[in-house]
């Protein structure tokens, strides 16, 4: 695994698969709405702790766990809502069947991203330090993430209700947003080649993720 993947492991384990402090809007299908900071406070610790038992399992094959970090994942974020905030006004220029096949893309592409990162675990600690109500619609959690022998690393999650289903829709991680910083990658391949240069850089990169598989 990379240095760099190193560095983060449950960071962006956690973290870059999919808070905050955007004030973009959130275009999804199901009714959205702001929840209970005790709600989306259990729900980020939830996801925490199911999370470092995965990265601490020695006893399942690294497939194995990358398919139930997966399911995690999935079950956590909301993945069209990310993706929607990474594409931004661009969207408005993509049709239907592009906007469809890049939906598909980005949420396998998150997945099989950052569920690599399984083996970077190094024994960090998580640990939830306030809740609180952020804009009309969501509760931001602050947490840190302690690393034998590294730096403490700050996030905060955003969280919003979806029919009552708490679900995380971005990430700051030491006030970089995961959701800003995707946004204008995208937004860069848009601008130098349209909407099909986008679909064909996910479809590159993942032709390429499941090659590296972590050392």
């Amino acid at each position: 695994m990379r240095a760099g993947f190193r560095h983060w492991s449950l960071g962006f384990a956690l973290l870059r698969a999919g808070v905050w402090l955007i004030a973009a809007p959130v275009f999804a299908q199901d009714q959205d709405e702001r929840i209970a900071t005790g709600v989306a406070h259990a729900h980020v610790q939830a996801l925490a702790d199911a999370a470092l038992d995965i990265l601490r399992r020695e006893d399942v094959s690294l497939n194995e766990r990358e398919t139930t970090f997966r399911d995690l994942l999935r079950g956590g974020f909301n993945l069209e809502a990310i993706g929607n905030l990474a594409l931004a006004r661009n969207r408005l220029n993509a049709t239907p069947t592009e906007l469809e096949e890049y939906h598909r893309l980005f949420a396998d592409f998150v997945l099989a991203r950052y569920s690599m990162l399984l083996g970077g675990y190094a024994g960090e600690n998580f640990a939830i330090l306030d809740a609180r109500e952020s804009g009309s619609r969501d509760v931001a959690v602050l947490s840190e993430i302690e690393r034998p022998g590294g730096d403490t690393i700050r996030a905060v999650w955003r969280v919003r209700g979806y029919d009552g289903t708490p679900k995380i829709i971005d990430v700051q991680v030491e006030n970089i947003s995961m959701v800003i910083a995707q946004r204008d990658e995208f937004n860069a391949v848009i601008q130098r080649g349209g909407f099909e240069a986008l679909l064909e850089s996910l479809r590159a990169q993942m032709e390429l993720l499941p090659a590296e598989a972590p050392s």
